[in-house]
C-alpha cells in the first residue's frame, strides 16, 4: 500500500501542479492569452486548505483559465473560498461534529466521524444513481472495488438503492 500525502502537507508541489494544469487547460481551452499566474493568486492557493486535495486544484485552474481575461490568473479568477482564505467545507464540518464524540479519545472519535460521513456520502450518491457503483466510485474518484469494500464494511447494499 502506498501512501501519497494530502495536498495540505505538501504545499511545496503546489507551483508544480498549477503551472502543469495551466497548460493542460490552455491547450484544452485553447485560451492561449493565459500564461501565468500572479504572486497574489498564488499565495491564495497556498493558504488554502484543500479539503478536496488535487481534485480541487485540478478544478479550480481550469475554472481559472476559463475566467481568466489576463495573461494571468488573478485573485479574481479563483472562488471565493480562496480569496478569502477560507475553507467552508472543513468549517461547516467542524460545526457540524455531535458533542457525543467530544469524550472519546481523539482516534475514536474520527473513526466514528468519517465512517458516519462516509456511510451518508455513499447512500446519497447510490440513491442518485440507482444503485450504480460504477457511477459512484465515479463521483467518489475511487475504484469500484474500494468502493464494494467500504459498501460492506458500513453495510450497504446496492440493491437497496434500484
Amino acid at each position: 500500500s502506498l501512501r501519497i500525502p494530502p495536498l495540505r502537507e505538501r504545499r511545496e508541489d503546489i507551483p508544480w501542479f498549477v503551472g502543469r494544469f495551466l497548460r493542460h487547460f490552455v491547450d484544452v481551452h485553447e485560451r492561449e492569452h493565459v500564461a501565468g499566474v500572479s504572486e497574489d493568486a498564488l499565495r491564495a492557493l497556498f493558504r488554502y486548505e484543500w479539503p478536496g486535495n488535487v481534485r480541487e486544484l485540478v478544478n479550480v485552474v481550469e475554472r481559472g483559465v476559463l475566467l481568466c481575461e489576463s495573461e494571468e490568473l488573478s485573485l479574481a479568477d479563483l472562488p471565493d473560498a480562496l480569496r478569502d482564505g477560507r475553507s467552508p467545507l472543513v468549517s461547516n464540518a467542524a460545526a457540524a461534529v455531535s458533542d457525543e464524540f467530544m469524550d472519546l479519545p481523539l482516534g475514536e472519535a474520527r473513526r466514528r466521524i468519517v465512517e458516519d460521513f462516509e456511510k451518508r456520502y455513499f447512500e446519497h450518491h447510490l440513491r442518485e444513481t440507482n444503485g450504480v457503483v460504477g457511477d459512484v466510485a465515479q463521483a467518489a474518484g475511487i475504484n469500484p472495488r474500494t468502493l464494494y469494500e467500504k459498501m460492506r464494511r458500513l453495510g450497504l447494499r446496492k440493491e437497496d438503492y434500484r
